[in-house]
């Protein structure tokens, strides 16, 4: 199963975005963690659609509760 064209896109922007972020502030190892874990748990969601088997409801609102909450601590983290 080869990814789709907007899973290869969004792995392009995530490198792009946390190679700046991280050339920007390199002592900030814990946004960067967090960054990087967003865009996992986005691209775990947009293969989730490509699958034969989709997940179930419970484990995609796993995934979008915990994407949120990693958004809401990049946001509230004064690193």
């Amino acid at each position: 199963m080869q990814p789709s064209n907007k899973t290869k896109w969004l792995k392009v922007i995530k490198f792009a975005i946390v190679g700046v972020a991280s050339w920007l502030n390199p002592q900030a190892v814990l946004l960067l963690l967090l960054l990087e874990l967003c865009f996992l748990v986005l691209i775990a969601l947009q293969e989730v659609g490509s699958q034969s088997k989709p997940l179930s409801d419970a484990q995609q609102t796993f995934l979008w509760r915990l994407f949120f909450h990693i958004l809401g601590a990049l946001q509230t983290d004064e690193a």
